[in-house]
């Protein structure tokens, strides 16, 4: 998998982000010309843009480096299909969160993940042939990094040097609880769900009810990923 990182211009820019750019700058000849006219020197605006420009990460992304997606597929061909156009194997959106996480963490290697806010998934990451994306990232109000990838997703990741105490689990009980019509083998076997082996995380539904689902979830193996 190709990385290299730039502060040079992206190849292109979202339609959102070229919008609010305008905008932003309208806002600012308008003051501009106020302030001639009234004879004094023109004030900053809260919409300047900020002196420090964004940072490009280019990455390739191919089905090499994500051997797994092949279990992510929207298509059913027969196993060993030759040509994965007619499958079309596609980044879950919990992958593009973590590209996100990962990106806005490489550049503060000090600080680490809190949240992300102001997700965006527009387009689904096809791998069925090898893609380049440029992924921007931009220091946001209170020390976010605003991250975009490509035409793709975009969102705010937060980041601390320390994470807040953890949530305390607090055991409920579903509401009409009954048994699951059909069990995790099931959900797979019969199509309820898409996902190959690699992805297939369920490994019980033990009861519905009228507010949520009981069941288990088992942890897929992790393996390391070239940021």
């Amino acid at each position: 998998m190709n990385v290299a990182v730039s502060s040079a211009a992206a190849p292109s820019c979202s339609l959102t982000t070229a919008l609010r750019d305008n905008c932003a700058r309208i806002v600012d000849v308008q003051a501009e010309v106020l302030a001639a006219l009234q004879g004094r020197p023109p004030t900053s605006s809260p919409h300047t843009t900020s002196p420090e420009p964004p940072t490009f990460i280019h990455r390739l992304f191919n089905l090499e480096g994500y051997p797994e997606l092949v279990d992510h597929c929207f298509y059913r061909q027969a196993r060993d299909w030759h040509d994965m156009r007619d499958r079309s194997p596609v980044m879950p959106m919990t992958g593009l969160l973590e590209l996100l996480a990962r990106a806005a963490q490489a550049s503060r290697t000090d600080q680490r993940v809190t949240g992300l806010r102001d997700v965006w998934a527009k387009r689904w990451m096809n791998l069925s042939s090898p893609l380049q994306v440029a992924i921007k990232l931009h220091p946001s109000a209170g020390g976010a990094i605003s991250t975009e990838i490509g035409e793709l997703a975009q969102g705010t990741v937060e980041l601390a040097r320390d994470l807040d105490p953890a949530v305390k689990y607090e055991p409920f009980e579903l509401r009409a609880r009954r048994p699951s019509p059909v069990d995790a083998a099931q959900l797979y076997a019969d199509r309820w769900m898409f996902h190959g082996p690699r992805y297939q995380s369920v490994a019980a539904i033990e009861a519905l009810g009228d507010d949520g689902i009981e069941g288990q979830i088992k942890r897929a193996p992790q393996r390391p990923r070239s940021r």
